[in-house]
């Protein structure tokens, strides 16, 4: 193998993996987290990533990298001033080549001020046509 041939396969390896990037998909997901089921509904994404919506119909706020894939949003929760819950989580496509990839975020999640477990997990799934 010749040293080109080498040095142009690392260069497409590193442009596909370290160049890629992946939309957040807007709409509603079906999440799940320490028992709890309900829907994540991302409502915008700007430019700059900061996005808004609800989970567990309940309002969020937060960030998402679509170079990195990495989403943090925090649930204000309805019960009380104080209580909120942070979340943190990476993207994923399961299903590729196909006309309607499935999305997958999933992640870690803690509540603030005061919770008996420090760390929850948790995930969301949705399905999006491809236009």
């Amino acid at each position: 193998m010749s040293e080109n041939l080498l040095t142009d396969l690392l260069k497409y390896y590193l442009d596909v993996n370290l160049n890629m990037s992946i939309n957040l998909p807007l709409g509603k997901w079906n999440i799940y987290g320490n028992e709890e089921q309900g829907t994540l509904e991302i409502k915008t994404v700007d430019a700059t990533g900061n996005l808004t919506g609800t989970a567990f119909g309940d309002n969020i706020t937060g960030v998402y990298n679509a170079s990195a894939g990495v989403i943090h949003f925090s649930r204000k929760m309805n019960t009380s001033a104080l209580d909120y819950q942070v979340y943190n989580g990476n993207i994923s496509v399961v299903a590729t080549n196909v006309d309607a990839p499935e999305f997958l975020l999933a992640g870690s999640y803690h509540g603030f001020p005061f919770q008996l477990w420090p760390w929850y997990g948790w995930y969301a799934t949705i399905k999006k046509v491809i236009p």
